[in-house]
């Protein structure tokens, strides 16, 4: 008897051991709009803010992603490609979230692509020295690339 893709067990997380203090989990998520609601549940429970980072062809495509997973959280999109991730663009961030009030507890989510994995990552990594950061890759290179970045 042969399984199909949805019986297969994968494992919820892997984690990556590279050593002190840099190692970090993986994690597989079979329902993502689920999760990213919870996550965003669990913070407004504990007064957490939560912004998106996006693509702004991801937002124009996918207007029911962010109706139903993120109607009340501030979405700051760029435009899409390499070009992108540049240091405009990074003030840009930083001063969107500095205008939102999010302290050191908040959270990041980088909802698109690798320019947006690679921009969100380094803009919650700089800001206020460190902010919570979860990226929900939308592409496969994105995906392999988040995994081991």
């Amino acid at each position: 008897m042969s399984q199909t893709s949805h019986e297969l067990s994968l494992p919820k997380d892997l984690n990556v051991d590279i050593g002190e203090n840099r190692s970090y989990p993986i994690r597989y998520i079979h329902n993502t709009q689920e999760a990213l609601q919870q996550l965003i549940s669990a913070n407004e429970e504990k007064q957490v803010k939560t912004a998106v980072i996006t693509d702004i062809n991801l937002e124009i495509s996918q207007p029911e992603i962010f109706d139903k997973v993120f109607p009340k959280i501030p979405t700051f999109a760029v435009s899409p490609g390499e070009p992108t991730k540049c240091l405009e663009k990074l003030g840009a961030i930083w001063d969107f979230l500095a205008n939102m009030e999010l302290d050191r507890k908040g959270t990041l989510i980088a909802f698109g692509g690798g320019v947006i994995g690679d921009l969100g990552g380094f803009a919650a990594a700089t800001y206020l020295r460190g902010i919570n950061y979860y990226q929900v890759p939308t592409t496969l290179l994105a995906m392999v690339d988040s995994s081991i970045g």
